[in-house]
């Protein structure tokens, strides 16, 4: 049974749900980590979405989603050479419109909720890092026993005033997230 994570996460309309170990259990907006993107979308639509700039390093290849049920952008990666396009890591971002603080106190709530689903991850965090030139993020991993992890992080700006605060939660098999630390920008 799939977990459904968009509303939750972002709308704290929590439901009773039972536990899972493996990120592949749980959802955001119908999309699953290990889920073929061809389920969801077809070739040219995938080839039609806005792509993900940012990655020197191409092993990866990541598609933007903007509007798409409660979220303003969901951004999902696969490997690029993958003819299947499985999905590795998907981001739901939610803008909160220079306000780091709501962003803070929602990503706390979910947290705490998130700790009655996640009882066999652990909680690491906070932890503060750059992200790209203009902008930083702040954030908590559950991770789990097989390296997969689910991270809530609230990015921000303290210099671009056009760069929006918002809140990222995103779902990430482990290799991909190595990619992502390590190779992603270099």
């Amino acid at each position: 049974m799939k977990v459904f994570i968009a509303a939750l996460v972002l709308i704290l309309g929590l439901q009773s749900w039972t536990k899972a170990d493996e990120i592949g259990d749980f959802q955001i907006e119908q999309l699953s980590v290990g889920d073929s993107l061809l389920d969801h979308f077809s070739e040219e639509k995938i080839e039609g979405f806005e792509k993900v700039k940012d990655f020197k390093d191409k092993k990866y290849t990541g598609i933007k989603i903007f509007d798409h049920g409660t979220f303003e952008e969901i951004q999902i990666m696969y490997k690029t050479n993958d003819n299947y396009k499985t999905i590795e890591g998907i981001s739901a971002i939610k803008d909160f419109d220079n306000n780091l603080n709501a962003c803070k106190n929602e990503r706390k709530s979910t947290i705490n909720e998130l700790k009655i689903i996640f009882k066999n991850a652990k909680l690491h965090g906070p932890k503060k890092k750059k992200h790209i030139k203009r902008s930083e993020w702040e954030g908590y991993a559950f991770i789990f026993k097989s390296g997969d992890m689910a991270i809530l992080a609230c990015y921000y700006s303290k210099k671009d005033k056009d760069y929006l605060d918002h809140m990222r939660v995103s779902l990430r098999k482990g290799d991909y997230d190595h990619w992502l630390v390590n190779k992603a920008y270099k």
